[in-house]
């Protein structure tokens, strides 16, 4: 046994030493020359299968990368992650490693991560034009798609808001309106934890149909969206879950790309599937409250919301599902499914918003699907504290009085049995308590045992 162990230990040394790579990963150009005259393994791996020469494209080396290349290093071989040089060179956009690699022999086309990234993609993700240009002289397929997602070149560079690179590619004919793929995905809770469905298959509703409008203007690049929008980019091309470019700027608070949207036709009331128009979540983005979910800046909020009413938006739209900042918190959050965007202001005690809506046609006494209206809110009920931004309680106070003017109704009680009296109770609203009292809320009315 002893004497198999001393055979098989020095092969075992010799066949995976990583003498040429550990030199290249700590840049000792002198050392890698020296093993390349000694004959050393230029394609050894380290453990995670990185080699030399992918050493020197990350280090955007060519003098040492176009010595290991000479000595036989291959320029197609992957680590473990499936990264290439190729890959390291077009995230660095370094044009003459590229064209190095490509002269021995890279396909500009190949796969250069393991989900079938290319060069192209990189280097548009990094946005150096050279490097482009160098990959699409050499044949380089701008409408290649990765095979996770299906995202192309452009949709690289208009994510990462390289409004050069995105105007470079389609010059050349990269299609303006292209979509990602459409995926399923497992189901998962408010903290992010996956439920599958009981056959294991995916249980999600539909992901993708992303154009490179609507990564642009995610990201928050006002440029690239011009650009994309004077190639002729479809404004109102919706993902597959229905959500509009406009509605994505607001959901995101870009409100200069939302306003920019809107002078190039943007529909004001294209609602995704759940119902969420850009109306409802310029309110709700105005009136969150940070939490565990943050929500974008309030910063703007008002003028859109202004702007939006004005070309037209319908004030009286209900959402058919809570938005995603109620979503984590659905347990003590009003139960949002049926509202409207001014029972999303009264909850917080809004005035000036709801006014604004009232004097563009909001009508007052549209509840939520289970019957909980602007009046209930406004007095408390599905008021949390912690989670729920709150005005002035004078401002409160107002609001209720003018709700009460409006739209009566003050012993109405939604399907939990909860009243405007039980919300301003449970909240600690003094003031709002005696305001329903003295106007004839009934005080013995009874909710239906929910622990809210």
């Amino acid at each position: 046994m002893a004497a198999v162990l001393c055979v098989l230990l020095p092969l075992w040394s010799f066949a995976g030493t990583s003498d040429v790579a550990d030199a290249a990963m700590n840049k000792n150009t002198p050392a890698v020359h020296a093993l390349i005259q000694k004959k050393a393994n230029v394609n050894a791996p380290q453990a995670d299968g990185t080699t030399a020469l992918h050493w020197a494209a990350r280090w955007d080396d060519l003098d040492m990368a176009a010595a290991l290349i000479q000595a036989g290093a291959s320029p197609r071989s992957s680590n473990r992650t499936g990264a290439t040089p190729m890959f390291l060179a077009a995230v660095n956009g370094s044009a003459p490693m590229i064209e190095l690699l490509l002269k021995a022999g890279v396909d500009a086309n190949g796969p250069v991560l393991s989900h079938g990234e290319t060069a192209l993609m990189m280097a548009a993700r990094t946005g150096k034009p050279d490097a482009v240009k160098v990959l699409l002289s050499n044949g380089a397929d701008i409408h290649a798609k990765e095979n996770l997602r299906g995202t192309d070149a452009l949709m690289w560079a208009a994510e990462q808001g390289h409004a050069d690179i995105v105007k470079l590619l389609l010059e050349i004919g990269a299609d303006v309106d292209a979509q990602s793929r459409i995926i399923r995905p497992i189901r998962r809770n408010g903290l992010g934890f996956a439920r599958p469905s009981p056959d294991g298959k995916p249980n999600g509703d539909p992901m993708g149909g992303l154009t490179p409008l609507l990564f642009a203007d995610r990201e928050g690049s006002i440029e690239t969206v011009r650009v994309l929008v004077a190639a002729g980019a479809n404004v109102n091309k919706a993902s597959v879950d229905g959500s509009s470019p406009l509605l994505v700027a607001v959901q995101n608070g870009h409100y200069e790309i939302a306003r920019f949207l809107l002078d190039h036709g943007a529909d004001p009331n294209q609602a995704n599937t759940k119902g969420w128009t850009p109306l409802y979540l310029a309110v709700s983005n105005r009136d969150a409250l940070t939490t565990a979910v943050p929500p974008p800046s309030s910063d703007g909020a008002f003028d859109l919301i202004k702007v939006l009413l004005d070309r037209g938006a319908d004030p009286n739209r209900r959402i058919r599902v809570h938005t995603e900042v109620h979503s984590a918190n659905n347990s003590l959050w009003l139960k949002e499914d049926g509202a409207t965007p001014l029972l999303r202001a009264a909850l917080c005690g809004d005035l000036t918003i709801v006014q604004l809506l009232l004097a563009h046609g909001a009508d007052p006494s549209i509840p939520t699907f289970d019957q909980t209206t602007p009046l209930m809110v406004a007095s408390g009920v599905g008021w949390a504290e912690g989670f729920t931004f709150q005005y002035s309680e004078d401002e409160t106070l107002h609001l209720v009085k003018l709700l009460l003017d409006l739209a009566g109704s003050i012993n109405a009680a939604n399907e939990d049995g909860l009243t405007a009296l039980h919300g301003a109770a449970y909240k600690g609203a003094n003031k709002v308590v005696q305001l329903l009292v003295d106007r004839g809320a009934d005080l013995t009315a009874r909710d239906k045992g929910k622990d809210y």
